[in-house]
């Protein structure tokens, strides 16, 4: 099925909408609708790039919904297409869909992402970004063993962010032992 933008995003209008009117429309359509494959026609429409903080959101909520109806292939489907697009080729998108992948408890993409996808040398964002997946899955084994063994492998140096977000995991998670 192959929708144009306009009548998924604004089926009342010929009128051509901006980059941010497609967003609007996208995340208000996104909030109510359940059916997976209407949600990532919904995304495809919108043409979504992680440059802003609006298109940012409507990724979250996009793989949120998708998440909770277990459509986990579409998730995987959706930001591996997106990673083959040329302009999203950077550190910021990757670093971005690192997150999405956390977020939809899908850890072992993230950590794919940050290992194959992204050129070298890895940086301490996507170090962070990747941490921050983890606390996202709740995953703190595969946390303690990110934070443990990435930077060494990838010479990475932490920064306060990557210590913040160890602090937060160790608080979480409950336990009494240290990483």
């Amino acid at each position: 099925r192959h929708y144009s933008t306009t009548s998924i995003l604004s089926p009342n209008s010929s009128t051509p909408l901006t980059s941010k009117q497609k967003t609007r429309s996208a995340i208000h359509l996104l909030k109510s609708e359940t059916n997976p494959e209407r949600i990532l026609d919904i995304c495809r429409a919108a043409a979504l790039t992680p440059d802003s903080h609006i298109d940012r959101r409507a990724f979250s909520l996009a793989v949120s919904k998708l998440a909770a109806a277990h459509h986990f292939a579409g998730i995987r489907t959706f930001l591996d297409d997106l990673k083959t697009r040329p302009d999203l080729r950077n550190e910021k998108f990757l670093s971005h869909a690192i997150v999405l992948y956390g977020q939809a408890n899908m850890l072992d993409h993230a950590i794919r992402t940050f290992a194959e996808d992204l050129p070298s040398p890895r940086s301490v964002k996507t170090l962070n970004s990747l941490l921050f997946a983890s606390l996202l899955a709740k995953n703190y084994k595969e946390l303690t063993r990110i934070y443990l063994e990435f930077p060494k492998t990838y010479s990475i140096q932490p920064n306060l962010d990557t210590y913040n977000i160890v602090i937060k995991a160790f608080a979480q998670s409950g336990s009494t032992s240290s990483f």
